[in-house]
C-alpha cells in the first residue's frame, strides 16, 4: 500500500430598572445599552417588557462561559499484514491529528482500536491518560464496523454523555457487516446519532483502488448514511488527508449554540421566567438584551429557547445569535422578568 466557559465566575449585582437614560426597547426588539448609562460599575440591561412597559428590578448576573461541543473520536483500525504502512502513518499523525482539536479550544477523547504488536501511539497523547484509550484487539480485515459495535463495553466508559461521537474506519478491505445493520446496531449501544468517517477504497472500474483488496463500499455507505466523511485508502500521502480530517471534524464542532444553565446565585431562584440573557460587545461598551423566543421555528433573527420551557436545564441560541457567540462575552442574568419576543 502506498500511504508512506464556566458558570462559577464572579457575580455582579445589576440593576435592571429605568430611567431616562435607558431608550424604550419593543418587545419585539433586542434591547441595547451603553455603560455610559450605567452608574458605578454596574450594567444595565432591559427586562422583558408587557404590554410595551418597563419592569423594574434588580438582577444578579453571573458570567457564562461558550464553550465547543467536546469530541469523542473512536479510530478502528484493520490489522492485516497489507496495512502496515496505514498503520505506521496514522501512528505519526495522531499527535498533530489531537492538537487540531487542542488549538480550536475543543475538548477531544481519541479511542484507537487495533492490535498493539506493531501499533504505539507516542506521547504526548499515547501517554495521556484522560484524552487517549488504547484497545489492543485484533481487528480482522471485514471487521472495523464491527468492531465498534462487538467492543462497545470496553470503551464506553471513556465517551462522554454530551460529546459528538465520530468513529473512523480504516482498512483496505470490505465489512461482513452491511452499512443499515451497522448504523442500527450502533445507535442502539451508543444511545445517540453519530458519524461514520471511511478511509478505504473506492470503486475504481469495479475493482478497488491500486493495492486495496476489495472496495470498501460497506463503509462508504455508512459514511454516506451518517454524513461521514470519505478518504481513499490509496492516497499516496496520508498527512493531506488527516490534515482535511481534522480541519473538517474541528469545523464542524462549533458555534457551540446550546448553553447549560449556570446554578442560581445565592438568594436567586432559577425560575425560567426571570432569566435574561444578555451580551457584551467585543471591544465595546454595548450591551444587548437577547430575547427569548418559543423554540427553533421562531427563530427569525436574534434570540433563544429552553429545552424544556417549564423545567429548563440549557438553552440554545438561534442561528443568527449563535454566530455572533464567540466575539463577545455572556452573562445570565437572575431576577427579572424574560425579555420575550412576542
Amino acid at each position: 500500500m502506498p500511504w508512506a466557559r464556566d458558570a462559577s465566575s464572579p457575580v455582579v449585582r445589576v440593576d435592571l430598572g429605568t430611567d431616562a437614560s435607558t431608550p424604550a426597547v419593543r418587545a419585539t426588539d433586542a434591547a441595547t445599552l451603553t455603560d455610559s448609562s450605567v452608574p458605578d460599575a454596574g450594567a444595565k440591561a432591559a427586562p422583558t417588557m408587557d404590554g410595551g412597559e418597563h419592569l423594574a428590578c434588580t438582577a444578579v448576573e453571573v458570567a457564562a462561559t461558550v464553550r465547543a461541543v467536546p469530541v469523542d473520536i473512536v479510530w478502528a483500525i484493520d490489522s492485516s499484514g497489507s496495512m502496515r504502512n496505514e498503520r505506521d502513518a496514522i501512528q505519526q499523525n495522531l499527535n498533530a491529528f489531537a492538537r487540531k482539536f487542542a488549538d480550536a479550544a475543543i475538548d477531544v477523547h481519541v479511542v484507537v482500536i487495533t492490535d498493539a504488536s506493531d501499533f504505539e501511539v507516542p506521547a504526548p497523547l499515547g501517554s495521556d491518560s484522560k484524552r487517549f484509550l488504547f484497545l489492543d484487539r485484533r481487528v480482522g480485515s471485514h471487521d472495523a464496523l464491527s468492531t465498534f459495535i462487538e467492543r462497545y463495553a470496553n470503551y464506553s466508559a471513556f465517551l462522554r454523555p454530551d460529546a459528538r461521537l465520530e468513529l473512523i474506519a480504516v482498512t483496505d478491505d470490505e465489512s461482513h457487516l452491511k452499512a443499515g445493520e451497522f448504523i442500527s446496531d450502533m445507535r442502539a449501544s451508543a444511545g445517540k446519532d453519530f458519524r461514520l468517517h471511511a478511509i478505504a477504497s473506492e470503486r475504481v472500474d469495479g475493482r478497488a483502488c491500486r493495492g486495496a483488496h476489495s472496495p470498501g463500499d460497506e463503509y462508504y455507505a455508512a459514511a454516506a448514511q451518517t454524513s461521514g466523511l470519505t478518504f481513499s485508502i490509496c492516497q499516496a500521502d496520508s498527512a493531506p488527508l488527516f490534515e482535511a480530517l481534522s480541519d473538517r471534524l474541528t469545523e464542524n464542532a462549533s458555534p457551540p449554540c446550546t448553553l447549560e444553565l449556570p446554578a442560581a446565585p445565592v438568594g436567586q431562584k432559577l425560575d425560567p421566567n426571570l432569566i435574561n440573557v444578555v451580551q457584551d460587545a467585543a471591544g465595546t461598551a454595548t450591551r444587548q438584551v437577547i430575547p427569548r423566543v418559543d423554540d427553533v421555528n421562531s427563530c427569525t433573527d436574534l434570540g433563544w429557547f429552553y429545552d424544556e420551557p417549564q423545567h429548563p436545564s440549557s438553552l440554545t441560541f438561534c442561528p443568527r445569535s449563535c454566530m455572533g457567540l464567540g466575539t463577545a462575552a455572556l452573562h445570565i442574568a437572575f431576577g427579572c422578568q424574560t425579555m420575550v419576543l412576542l
